[in-house]
Order: C-alpha cells, then sequence, then structure tokens
C-alpha cells in the first residue's frame, strides 16, 4: 500500500512537473512571438506628419503592439537610389512603397521578395481588389506589391464654360468624332480659353492607343509598337489638335488653366479630386467626368496603382507582410478614403470614397476604373517611358515629324529590349 502511494505521488510529481513545463513553454512562447519588433518603411508617398500616416501608425500599432514602425521618406526619384545604398551597405528595410515602373526597377535589381506565397498563406480575396493592380506588379509568374491606392484617367470638364459657350456635356459614350467636334466649339480665343489638354503622359496616351486596336507592346512585349500606323495616327491627331485646329494649349506649358477657369476639358487623374472635398473646394465653378472617347475596338482609360512590397534584406518578412495586409484591408483601406485617397480595396471604395461628389460624378469615376487597363509592364518599361516621353514631346512641339519620333522612339525602345534580352527572361 505504501509502495502504491508512493508511485501515484512519484506519478503525480512529474505529471505536474509536466504541467509547469508545458505551461513555462507556452508563456515563454507566447512572450517571444510578442518581443517588440521595429519595422522600416521607406515610401515617398508620407511624411512622419502626414495625417493619413499618423492615423495609420496609431491605429495599427494598438492593434499589433509589438510592432513598431519607423518611416524613411523622401523624394520618389531618390527612392531606389536610396533603397540599393541601403542593401549594399546592409540596412535592412522591412516594407517599400512601389508603383509600377519603381517595381520593374526594383525587380530588375533582385530586391524584391515574391508575395506569391504570402497571399496564398492569408487567402486573401484577390477579386476585391482593382485587377489592374496585380497584373502591372507581375514579373515572370511572380507578384511582387500589393496595390494600396489606385489611380484611373477620364477627362475633367468645366460645366461653366460649356454653358457660356452653349455645348451640350458630354456624354459616357461619345466618339472621337464628337470629342473633336466639342472640343472645336470650345474653344475662344477671344477669351483665352483652350478646350483641351490632353498632356504627354503614358497614361493620357494609352486610351488613345487602346481605343482604336494599338498597344505600346506587341503581345508578348519583346518589341515596341510605337511605330506601327495605328499607333503614328493616334499621335499625329493628339499633335493636330494643337497645330491644326488650334484647341489644345501649347506644348510645352505647364500653366493650370483649367484652375484658372480658362481650359474646358483636362485629361488627368483622381488625384486631381484632392482639394474638391474642401470647404470651400479648390475649384469654384461646377465640374464633371467622363471617360475618354471610345474608339473602333472599344473604349479604355488607364487604371495604376501604388502599394507596398517587401524587399529581400527585411529580417522581419512576417511582420512586414502583417502590416501590409492590415493597410490594405477594411481599416486601413477607409483611413485612407478617409483622407480623399483612393482605396484599392473596391468595396471599401465604392462604400465611402468621394461621397463628396454628386451619383452622377461618382459614377463616372467607377465606370472609369472597371473599363481600365494596367500598364503593359516590362522590364524595359521604364526605360520606354523616357524614351517615349521625349520623342512624343517633340512631335506635340512641332519640331520633329510624327512618324519620324515615333520610328525612333520604338527603335531606341527596341535596342533596350534587345540589350536586356541578353541578360533576362521574360
Amino acid at each position: 500500500m505504501n509502495e502504491r502511494r508512493a508511485w501515484r505521488a512519484a506519478v503525480g510529481w512529474v505529471l505536474g512537473l509536466l504541467v509547469v513545463t508545458v505551461v513555462t513553454g507556452l508563456v515563454a512562447g507566447v512572450a517571444l512571438a510578442q518581443e517588440p519588433v521595429e519595422l522600416t518603411v521607406m515610401t515617398w508617398m508620407y511624411q512622419s506628419n502626414s495625417p493619413q500616416w499618423v492615423e495609420m501608425k496609431e491605429a495599427f500599432e494598438k492593434e499589433h503592439p509589438h510592432i513598431r514602425l519607423t518611416l524613411i521618406s523622401g523624394g520618389r526619384e531618390e527612392q531606389a537610389d536610396k533603397l540599393l545604398l541601403m542593401a549594399t551597405g546592409g540596412s535592412a528595410v522591412d516594407v517599400v512603397w512601389t508603383d509600377a515602373a519603381m517595381t520593374n526597377e526594383y525587380v530588375l535589381n533582385g530586391l524584391l521578395e515574391d508575395l506569391g506565397p504570402y497571399y496564398e498563406a492569408s487567402g486573401v480575396a484577390m477579386e476585391e481588389y482593382v485587377p489592374a493592380g496585380f497584373d502591372e506588379h507581375t514579373y515572370g509568374g511572380k507578384l511582387y506589391a500589393f496595390p494600396s491606392t489606385m489611380g484611373t484617367y477620364f477627362f475633367y470638364y468645366n460645366k461653366d464654360i460649356f454653358d457660356r459657350r452653349g455645348v451640350a456635356y458630354p456624354t459616357a459614350d461619345w466618339d472621337r468624332e464628337e470629342f473633336l467636334d466639342i472640343v472645336r466649339r470650345l474653344r475662344d480665343p477671344v477669351a483665352g480659353i483652350y478646350a483641351v489638354d490632353n498632356r504627354n503622359w503614358v497614361t493620357t496616351f494609352l486610351p488613345w492607343l487602346w481605343a482604336h486596336g494599338g498597344d505600346w507592346f506587341t503581345p508578348d512585349r519583346h518589341r515596341s509598337l510605337l511605330d506601327s500606323d495605328i499607333a503614328i495616327e493616334v499621335q499625329q491627331f493628339l499633335a493636330d489638335l494643337i497645330h491644326v485646329y488650334d484647341v489644345h494649349i501649347p506644348y510645352p506649358d505647364d500653366t493650370d488653366y483649367f484652375s484658372a477657369g480658362q481650359l474646358a476639358m483636362l485629361h488627368s487623374s483622381t488625384w486631381d479630386l484632392q482639394g474638391t472635398e474642401l470647404d470651400p473646394p479648390k475649384w469654384t465653378f461646377r465640374w464633371s467626368v467622363v471617360p475618354p472617347p471610345r474608339g473602333p475596338v472599344g473604349q479604355f482609360t488607364v487604371v495604376q496603382t501604388n502599394g507596398w512590397a517587401i524587399p529581400k534584406m527585411s529580417q522581419h518578412k512576417d511582420e512586414a507582410w502583417t502590416f501590409i495586409r492590415w493597410f490594405n484591408g477594411p481599416e486601413g483601406q477607409r483611413i485612407l478614403a478617409r483622407h480623399a485617397e483612393f482605396p484599392a480595396h473596391l468595396p471599401t471604395a465604392q462604400a465611402e470614397s468621394f461621397l463628396h461628389l454628386d451619383d452622377e460624378t461618382r459614377h463616372s469615376i467607377f465606370a472609369a476604373v472597371m473599363m481600365g487597363r494596367p500598364f503593359p509592364v516590362n522590364p524595359a518599361w521604364q526605360d520606354s517611358l523616357a524614351i517615349a516621353w521625349e520623342l512624343q514631346g517633340e512631335a506635340l512641339a512641332g519640331t520633329k515629324d510624327v512618324r519620324v519620333a515615333l520610328t525612333q522612339a520604338a527603335e531606341q525602345i527596341n535596342a533596350r529590349i534587345a540589350d536586356l534580352e541578353r541578360h533576362i527572361d521574360w
């Protein structure tokens, strides 16, 4: 009997020790899991005192008290150099803000982590985000960024100028012929009123090009199509708006004619909506928006995104993903909407963005989003933009024949592609 009691006591002591060990291990594990982590976040989008960032940081750290955010901010053009220098010097950046062109540069330099496994593990409902955002950050089948904000392009128009000129407002399904008729009737040289500013941007050229069946690259994105007859005809039309029809502002001219009430229509992005929610708003005239004109093969606009990526140098990749997932989740996206940014999460954007605008204008904005296409990115994308901007600018300025300008642009872009093909497969 005594032996049995002794045996039971011994077993009880061992079991007790095991319980204490397990509990101690669990507590230690929890403590280890919650060990403070400092995430270094690099972005040109926010400053440490930006209202959006202040609110984001406070809300995120409250929900994840073991993670602290340290912001490194600066100019967009300097960010890539800064990231490269920090990578070379061994200083870690955990999260970096990017866009299609910057993702292109980072991927070429081997700086970014493939986010595919993170998406799969976390079960992100990718269909709830603007599709273009994923397309323009994908290289070689790997996805390198998670879109956080988006922008789309359309024509802003000044209703007061239309009314004074007795011109009906453009309709959502207008075509190029209707566009030309409208701008010719809007131009008022005596009053100093220009009809349109299409700008020399890829984002305001592609909608015209796509609508007429053209594209920036061939389908495999290994050759430029800027020397195609379609691209040359579209570029000639845009140049003629300046030099033949005299309805477009001169090129180059950076004057903000639209804000001054001297421009009837401006081809621009949703970023110009910022300030319209203020009291008083930044524009004192009545205005609305309309998608770019349709062409023979359809009606399109550009949707471009900014978002977060994880550098390979990060020492805290799981925590970095936690931050990105939160920022792009409902709470983070609602904060963006409150600060007049355009969330890439479509349910949040549709429920909370641009609520100060009338229903018709909001409908036009989201219609443009849904007809939007992503940038046709490839490893030569950013170089192609710089080459085309310069030569298309010469065509718009009237200092170079359109066909010559676009042929030269295509030749230079193709030379860059050929150079990259020797080193990169895509």
